[in-house]
């Protein structure tokens, strides 16, 4: 296993419940005769991603937030969460401190934290996550002393710098032209002289099964050619 088996293993084994609970919520799968549609991706040999249209991640979002609104529970917004609280047996975490946006200090009493906040991809120049992916949740953890795992494994993949928007699996099988700040179109640079276009866009159709990236076949061709782009200044 490159990965951590145990938590490989807690993913792939819950995944249909966690697609049940979805379900019941409400988000408005794509399904045929009642059973939901699904597609080979990200370097799966059987069909299993489920999707609701180009919104997906969205609706799912929408639905939890829904949820969560019927329940007993508060929502403060604009609190930056600066570090955990630890009893002094030094044993477990009891809370957390936090700043509002006057750098008020506000103290958390807790019996239990959950830490939801995110990888750190803005350590990377260039990304295109949302802002505050800084790692804060790995640093605050890892103070109080939480071990750390899988921390080698970041997801870098294909994106669009003017929408800001991960160019997904469902996305490269749309065939989108793949174009620099220039305006040129740039793929066929990359692959041997007597490659045929029919062969480029076949590339970058395969692609759509192998997001983020893949050594399995030639897709990974396609993430080879931007990141040449990019180091030539290129965005």
């Amino acid at each position: 296993y490159v990965s951590d088996e145990g938590l490989a293993q807690i993913l792939a084994k819950s995944s249909g419940e966690a697609f049940e609970y979805l379900d019941s919520l409400g988000v408005p799968w794509v399904k045929k005769e009642g059973k939901p549609e699904q597609f080979v991706t990200d370097g799966s040999q059987y069909a299993r991603a489920c999707y609701t249209g180009p919104y997906t991640a969205n609706h799912i979002e929408e639905a939890l937030i829904e949820r969560i609104r019927t329940r007993p529970v508060k929502i403060l917004e604009d609190i930056t969460v600066v570090d955990l609280i630890i009893s002094s047996s030094m044993d477990r975490v009891i809370g957390a401190f936090g700043l509002d946006r006057r750098d008020n200090l506000i103290l958390f009493k807790a019996k239990a934290i959950i830490l939801a906040t995110g990888g750190a991809g803005e350590v990377f120049e260039i990304n295109v996550y949302p802002d505050g992916m800084t790692g804060d949740g790995y640093a605050m953890a890892y103070r109080v002393g939480a071990e750390l795992v899988n921390m080698e494994f970041v997801q870098i993949g294909l994106s669009s710098m003017k929408t800001k928007l991960a160019c997904s699996g469902s996305m490269m099988r749309a065939l989108p032209r793949l174009i620099n700040d220039e305006g040129k179109e740039f793929l066929a640079d990359y692959f041997p002289q007597k490659a045929s276009s029919k062969e480029v866009y076949l590339t970058l159709f395969q692609k759509g099964a192998s997001w983020p990236v893949s050594f399995e076949h030639k897709s990974h061709l396609i993430d080879i050619a931007v990141f040449k782009e990019l180091r030539k200044g290129k965005k």
